[in-house]
């Protein structure tokens, strides 16, 4: 009586210091050498970055975060961590020899321009399927990768496909090289419709419908008006996602609205 029997027991030992700490440390640490910072910010950052004791600090490369799947305990930091690969990617070099990082803020916007409209295109489409960058083969032996940006199903087949340019239309038309690109991904989905989704600025000469010879292929190109508040992109995004589930849309749209019509 009154002697202590050792009881076996299996736990895990939980650290601070994880690959998801470090990358919010090394994102709150860039953000406060931040030269035009307010001071309320600039304070703001720093509590934030006091709550991380314990955390290495060292800069994190955050390309992992693409890839990454957040687990069931995880979740409720996927808004920050994506912030945060997206503060240390624009915040550094990425093409260099060497580990300096260079105090900037760069952003891709090709790819902010693609997954947003992917991402609002999905918001918009409940009866369609929107996928984004689905890896596919352009020939029957499989030997050639196409990966467009967006293709999209209903009832488990493709229905569209289309690809996004951060960049202006000429002339209501797209680039030579691009129609090609979409002719292709329609052509190994089996699509009679490809869809090209540009930047236009006000009074951008509407785009156009091109209707490929010899084939089945209808190449349709809409340019979004960029100039306006994001609630109107949105009803732009809204508009096409229509368009493209074949809903009734006028062909000439208002400035500040989405155009694409026929040529």
């Amino acid at each position: 009586p009154g002697l202590k029997v050792p009881v076996p027991c299996r736990y895990d030992e939980h650290s601070p210091d994880i690959e998801l700490n470090r990358l919010l440390r090394a994102a709150l640490r860039t953000a406060t050498r931040t030269g035009d910072l307010s001071p309320h910010w600039r304070y703001r950052l720093r509590l934030q970055l006091a709550e991380f004791e314990g955390v290495t600090d060292t800069h994190s490369d955050p390309s992992w975060v693409d890839s990454w799947t957040p687990q069931p305990m995880e979740r409720h930091y996927e808004s920050s961590v994506r912030l945060a690969s997206l503060i240390l990617a624009g915040t550094s070099i990425s093409s260099r020899f060497g580990e300096q990082p260079a105090h900037s803020f760069l952003l891709d916007m090709n790819t902010l321009f693609e997954r947003y409209v992917t991402r609002r295109l999905q918001d918009a489409s409940p009866d369609i399927t929107v996928e984004a960058q689905p890896k596919s083969k352009l020939d029957e032996t499989g030997k050639v990768d196409i990966n467009p940006d967006i293709v999209f199903h209903q009832d488990g087949s493709p229905v569209a496909v289309a690809d996004t340019k951060y960049k202006l239309l000429n002339a209501g038309k797209g680039e030579p090289s691009d129609y090609y690109q979409a002719l292709a991904y329609a052509t190994a989905y089996g699509l009679n419709e490809a869809w090209l989704i540009y930047a236009r600025t006000p009074g951008e000469e509407p785009a156009g419908t091109i209707r490929v010879r010899n084939s089945p292929v209808t190449i349709r190109t809409v340019g979004l008006d960029l100039n306006v508040p994001i609630a109107q992109l949105d009803q732009q995004i809204t508009a096409l996602a229509e368009l493209i589930s074949d809903k009734p849309e006028p062909t000439e749209a208002p400035a500040g609205q989405l155009v694409g019509a026929e040529s």
